[in-house]
């Protein structure tokens, strides 16, 4: 018992080092959310708002027609389409939305002409759905004592942003709230397959520690299907280009690449224990269905699934997501959840979090081909 328990111990440690994810480093309550889209935009064309390492704006657009994220002088400087997702390199604005502070080393010609005529669009995504940094969401601040004595919903601000579809733009607008804290969501992990150990971590993006007996070869996937991790009999390998490995890495202040095919495969860690973040745990919006949310114990609102690959074929880990609410809240909390105009699937909440990485590898690589001039 002593050999598994120190390994969780240590996972449980790693999770709560500065850099873990939280929902914003407000107040607890604070709530962000669409209320419209002026005028519509077509069905399957959804945006929302996303808590992660900070808020933020995530997209999807599984049409032809490209959705281009405007600057305030109008340039586009984020395009989403079936074709992939493009970022234009040359706009202050899309260096900009890859920072949740928006403090980012911009080039040179960038910084001398920060919203050019003309957009130089380059490849950064090869789905149909983004997210982004978008500065016109206010930041998360303190709520003022007298909203919070109230214990009742407030808006604190609101905001808006411009994007532009098939030539005509329209409006997302939105607010910041107060929510009265009302409940958690508890996760657990059912009993593992045969041999392994899993046991769920919990946070504001919760994680999972996994343990695989000495000798057994496995593979984790990850999120879209992907070799995450595998473990090699005494050694773990991830991959660096699995989108769970990305979303990982970022959630905890780490930089990463983007995620793509084929497999790179990092460096092997000796060992057969495994701790991470995966957005697969956690509950899809900031608050269950209005029937559980005043329930007189906890309940079970949903599940989770990973699929591990063995020589023997498919197994899985499983587990429960619950919702504890808080003794002696009543219904006079509204209960609201993101509005959006659209029953788009719940999976658009998981979207990939911005490739922090990406950029940052690019910043030192200019940075060093400067100083070598």
């Amino acid at each position: 018992m002593r050999r598994r328990l120190c390994p969780l111990l240590l996972a449980v440690a790693l999770l709560a080092l500065p850099g873990s994810a939280a929902a914003h480093e407000g107040a607890p309550g604070l709530v962000y959310a669409v209320d419209a889209i002026r005028p519509a935009l077509p069905g399957g064309v959804v945006v929302q708002v996303q808590s992660g390492l900070a808020e933020q704006l995530v997209a999807a657009n599984p049409t032809d027609t490209p959705l281009d994220v405007l600057s305030d002088q109008g340039e586009p400087f984020l395009r989403i389409s079936r074709a992939g997702v493009f970022g234009n390199v040359a706009s202050a604005d899309w260096w900009s939305s890859n920072s949740p502070t928006g403090v980012l080393d911009t080039p040179d010609a960038v910084r001398r002409d920060p919203h050019p005529a003309t957009p130089q669009w380059r490849r950064i995504g090869s789905g149909s759905s983004w997210g982004w940094f978008d500065h016109h969401l206010p930041p998360a601040g303190e709520v003022p004592a007298d909203v919070v004595a109230r214990a009742r919903p407030a808006t604190l601000q609101t905001w808006s942003v411009s994007v532009r579809y098939g030539g005509q733009t329209h409006q997302i607008e939105g607010n910041l709230s107060y929510q009265p804290i009302l409940g958690s969501f508890l996760v657990a992990a059912d009993p593992a397959p045969v041999g392994l150990v899993a046991t769920a971590l919990p946070g504001p993006l919760p994680g999972l520690f996994l343990q695989v007996p000495p000798g057994l070869r496995l593979t984790v996937l990850g999120r879209d299907g992907e070799p995450f991790a595998r473990f090699t009999g005494d050694a773990v390998q991830l991959n660096q280009r699995s989108r769970t490995y990305v979303e990982d890495r970022t959630a905890r202040g780490l930089p990463a690449g983007a995620p793509g095919a084929p497999p790179l495969w990092g460096a092997p860690t000796s060992g057969s224990t495994l701790t991470w973040l995966d957005q697969r745990l956690q509950f899809p919006t900031e608050l269950p269905p209005e029937r559980f949310v005043h329930a007189a114990a906890p309940v079970v609102v949903g599940d989770w699934s990973i699929p591990l690959r063995l020589d023997t074929g498919e197994q899985r880990l499983r587990g429960t997501i619950s919702w504890q609410p808080v003794p002696g809240t009543t219904a006079q909390a509204a209960v609201t959840e993101p509005r959006t105009g659209s029953r788009w699937p719940y999976a658009l909440l998981a979207l990939l979090l911005v490739p922090a990485g990406w950029l940052i590898a690019r910043t030192r690589r200019s940075r060093a081909r400067r100083a070598s001039h």
